[in-house]
């Protein structure tokens, strides 16, 4: 899971909507924002390009779901649920 970490009330609805579909389950967090900051609307391409070099690593399993998103405050929302080749 890469969510955006985004800050204020868009990253509390964003993370209550993970919550509610994922329900109990806590997926591994690839945390983009504790490493480069809030960068908005590019957060999704800095949380994809995360993914890929973990998955290049190794650190998740070939054919594993990833799933990214982000909202920013501009009112800005995106998902992208990748399988790891």
């Amino acid at each position: 899971l890469a969510d955006s970490q985004a800050p204020g009330a868009e990253g509390e609805a964003e993370r209550a909507a993970l919550a509610d579909v994922l329900g109990g389950h806590q997926p591994p967090r690839v945390a983009t924002a504790d490493a480069i900051g809030d960068t908005c609307a590019a957060s999704a391409a800095f949380q994809i390009a995360a993914v890929l070099a973990l998955a290049e690593r190794g650190e998740i399993a070939p054919g594993s779901p990833a799933l990214v998103t982000t909202v920013d405050r501009d009112g800005v929302v995106g998902a992208a649920l990748l399988r790891i080749r």
